[in-house]
C-alpha cells in the first residue's frame, strides 16, 4: 500500500506534489520520463505525515542521486487539467522551491542525462536535461504556468490557481 497522498476518485484523481526549481546559467533542469509527451520540473509526490520539503529532498535525491538545498518557496499552486497518462481530470495541489545541488555536481556539465530513480520494485528511468528559460515556450512543459512564470521569479511566494480543464 502506497503512502503517497496522490488517489482516484470518481471525478478524478487528486494529487499533492513538490517539485524542484533548479537554475544554472538562465537554464532550467527538466525531467521526463519515457513514454510521456512532456516535461516537467523534478520532485514527486508527498507522503503521508512528511513535509513538502522532506519530500522534495527525498525526491531529489531518489531521482538525481543528490542532495539538495532548499533555498526558498517560489509557489503555491492548485493545477487543475487532464493527464493523459493517468486518463482522467487531476486536482494537484503543488509546491514548487527554489532549490540548489552541490556546486560540485556533476549535472552542471552535461547537456542532457539519464537518472534511474530507485524507490521501491520498480526503477524508473528518467531523462533529464538543461532548457533555456527563455525557449520553454516551445517545449511541452507541465504546468504551463512554468513558462512564463521562470522567466522572472517572484521575490515573495505566490499563490497560482491555474485550470486547464
Amino acid at each position: 500500500m502506497s503512502s503517497m497522498l496522490s488517489f482516484k476518485m470518481d471525478a478524478g484523481r487528486f494529487n499533492y506534489r513538490t517539485a524542484g526549481i533548479i537554475l544554472h546559467n538562465n537554464k532550467v533542469l527538466l525531467t521526463t520520463v519515457a513514454g510521456l509527451d512532456f516535461w516537467s520540473v523534478p520532485g514527486g509526490r508527498v507522503e503521508h505525515f512528511e513535509s513538502s520539503t522532506e519530500a522534495l529532498k527525498r525526491e531529489i535525491k531518489e531521482e538525481l542521486n543528490l542532495p539538495c538545498d532548499i533555498k526558498r518557496l517560489l509557489w503555491f499552486t492548485e493545477n487543475m487539467f487532464y493527464l493523459d497518462v493517468w486518463g482522467c481530470n487531476v486536482h494537484e495541489l503543488a509546491f514548487y522551491y527554489l532549490i540548489s545541488l552541490p556546486e560540485s555536481a556533476a549535472i552542471y556539465n552535461m547537456d542532457s542525462t539519464s537518472c534511474m530513480e530507485q524507490n521501491g520494485a520498480q526503477p524508473v528511468m528518467h531523462d533529464v536535461k538543461w532548457a533555456a528559460v527563455e525557449e520553454l515556450h516551445k517545449i511541452n512543459l507541465i504546468p504551463k504556468f512554468l513558462q512564463q512564470g521562470l522567466l522572472e521569479l517572484p521575490e515573495t511566494p505566490q499563490h497560482i490557481v491555474f485550470n486547464e480543464l
